[in-house]
């Protein structure tokens, strides 16, 4: 077992009490912590998987009836093995980390793309706690590959709320990118802030959308982080440490970083290149 004696950042050992499959590829561990307990939307922690890898995962649920989540899709060694873990096996953690959302109560925009709607699951069940006026955009390849669609109808039911569904194949919803339901829907509306998360692309395209409108945003970032504790440089945009200084970016910090966000990402040894489009 890892010797970390860290008393502000320990490693503690959890129980994975369920194993759910959320679609083929996507899957959702659920553990009782009492650091995650008191997270708060858009923080994440470190999950280790022993003798494999150490990997960053967003709280894709912080309090459900007293145990936490984390949702991933398998695309590596590490979440591979993420995805054969069953009830009663054992996970590392660490964290939760960064900064977190910053609830506004009024019209809220929230848009998601893939697994990004992850992290802003918890966000979204604290907006409408606030009695915020909600409208969700939430894109996905098709149908079989859209995240908490269930959940999420049931949560956004109020009148005050919206969800609005886009696939790109047109199997569920609205059929073309998220992007292009933003277009339509802002553009009869003022929104109090927008929220995003998903591919960084997607991401950029939103805040030059909410700049020319000149509305607020706050974009949950999906660097490589590797340390946690802003000291290998993989995460880094601009002047920020994505693991310290985020996940979350606000409006001002991204203008900051208008030539790297969106344009160029960092590789495993922090060497900046062009970002990838695949």
């Amino acid at each position: 077992m890892l010797d970390y004696h860290s008393k502000i950042d320990p490693l503690r050992i959890v129980n994975v009490l369920d194993n759910r499959q959320e679609t083929k590829e996507v899957k959702s561990l659920f553990f009782r912590d009492p650091l995650c307990l008191d997270a708060k939307p858009g923080q994440y922690i470190m999950v280790w998987i022993p003798g494999i890898d150490e990997v960053p995962m967003s709280l894709s649920r912080i309090d459900e009836k007293g145990s936490s989540s984390i949702t991933f899709k398998r695309v590596g060694e590490g979440t591979e093995a993420l995805f054969k873990i069953a009830p009663g096996e054992q996970l590392g953690i660490r964290g939760p980390y960064g900064n977190c959302f910053q609830a506004v109560k009024g019209k809220c925009l929230v848009i998601g793309g893939g697994t990004g709607l992850a992290s802003l699951f918890p966000l979204l069940k604290m907006l409408v706690a606030s009695e915020s006026s909600i409208t969700c955009l939430y894109g996905g390849k098709t149908a079989t590959q859209l995240l908490f669609k269930d959940e999420l109808t049931n949560l956004l039911s109020s009148p005050t709320h919206q969800f609005i569904v886009t696939t790109e194949d047109g199997s569920y919803g609205k059929q073309g990118i998220v992007t292009s339901a933003l277009q339509e829907q802002a553009l009869s509306e003022h929104f109090d802030m927008v929220y995003t998360c998903g591919p960084e692309l997607m991401m950029r395209s939103i805040f030059e959308f909410t700049e020319q409108r000149e509305l607020p945003i706050q974009a949950c970032m999906e660097r490589m982080v590797k340390c946690s504790i802003g000291i290998c440089g993989s995460c880094v945009i601009g002047e920020y440490r994505v693991c310290k200084e985020g996940l979350i970016l606000s409006t001002e910090k991204l203008r900051s970083v208008t030539d790297e966000f969106g344009k160029y990402e960092r590789t495993s040894d922090g060497r900046k290149e062009c970002y990838s489009t695949n």
